[in-house]
């Protein structure tokens, strides 16, 4: 359509202008003021009667109103619909064909729709606060049970060997391993909300990167042991401490270890080596006859919010991967995945901040 010479409006169902979607006449109009100043005295009468066929019937057409130019009065046509609550109008000095007065109107409804569908900043920080606030109530009610169950199994497990027969210490080791799962589930909600976009914020303590690793096998051990996986671990002789953020390394840590022996069948292997290469700490996860499709290592590969994840991966780990990322990528570290049919190694790499050198057994 030719908008040389023609306006649309939003208007309020009133008569009030909402907004000048565009205006091509020489003429002023604001939003905030009702149609009718901007009208040749008299016509008021008309103009209600534009406004009120609009509201009843959801359309009006061809509806002649004069508006006031600066020197002149200009006779337009205007024509109009329902637009979700408000009214949307278009004047021209000519009269519009239908197919063109369809087409215009169907373009400004579809503008206007997506403008009011995107939320402003403002809007997203709120609903932001609003989700951490609601989140942060779930996952305290969520917290103190699971960890109830889980510091309750751990303490049955160190004190109750002599008490208890060998099945109900397995019933007991798959209770700690549901728990602590569950608990970094819990770790991964609240971390999602609490970066926001974009945000790669680590908290960094001088750690033990060996005593972290070994802390994620005893956790994974249960899992590994009920398929016949054996995990073993072949550290470097010396490992400096790093500065890390302890809590969401192991946390990384334990998800791929995790991801491995599900990804392996009974009687394969995983190989855990730590050391120092230039000034990287590196820690490889190497799984023997894992299986991994192209759609699992495209996405564990660059897990970002663009990219859609295959269907068989979990919205928690799903979440997780996505997180693991952006931690590490704040450390300044990387995240490499190699494999597919038969293998699968994951190799985190970060920058080491040496305290001091330990020495480390194997």
């Amino acid at each position: 359509m030719n908008r040389n010479g023609s306006i649309a409006l939003l208007l309020h169902p009133d008569g009030a202008i909402i907004e000048v979607l565009y205006n091509d006449l020489a003429t002023a109009l604001e939003s905030g003021h009702p149609l009718k100043a901007f009208l040749r005295p008299g016509s008021e009468a008309d103009a209600a009667r534009f406004l009120g066929t609009m509201q009843a019937h959801g359309f009006a057409l061809d509806c002649r109103l004069e508006l006031l130019g600066p020197e002149i009065v200009m006779p337009l046509i205007f024509s109009g619909c329902l637009c979700g609550d408000s009214l949307l109008v278009i004047g021209a000095l000519d009269a519009l064909s239908r197919k063109s007065l369809i087409q215009e109107m169907g373009a400004l409804v579809d503008r206007y729709s997506a403008k009011r569908r995107a939320p402003a900043e403002g809007s997203v920080v709120h609903i932001r606060q609003e989700w951490n606030t609601i989140l942060a109530a779930v996952t305290h009610d969520l917290r103190n049970p699971v960890n109830g169950v889980l510091v309750s199994s751990q303490y049955l497990l160190q004190n109750g060997d002599r008490l208890l027969q060998p099945e109900e210490i397995g019933l007991l080791r798959s209770i700690e391993s549901s728990s602590r799962m569950m608990s970094r589930i819990i770790d991964d909600l609240v971390d999602a909300f609490a970066m926001e976009p974009g945000e790669q914020g680590v908290t960094r303590q001088p750690t033990d990167i060996l005593e972290l690793i070994r802390n994620s096998l005893s956790a994974t051990q249960y899992v590994a042991e009920q398929k016949g996986i054996p995990i073993d671990l072949s550290p470097a002789q010396f490992l400096p401490l790093i500065a890390v953020d302890r809590v969401r390394v192991s946390r990384i840590v334990d998800r791929l270890l995790i991801k491995c022996v599900r990804s392996s069948p009974p009687g394969g292997r995983i190989r855990v080596s730590a050391g120092i290469e230039g000034a990287e700490a590196i820690i490889s996860i190497d799984a023997e006859k894992a299986f991994l499709s192209a759609d699992e290592l495209h996405f564990l590969t660059n897990p970002s919010q663009e990219s859609d994840p295959p269907s068989n991966l979990g919205p928690s780990d799903v979440l997780a991967f996505r997180l693991a990322h952006q931690v590490i990528e704040g450390h300044g570290g990387t995240i490499r995945v190699e494999g597919g049919a038969g293998r699968l190694i994951f190799t985190l790499a970060l920058p080491v901040s040496g305290v001091r050198v330990l020495r480390q057994g194997s």
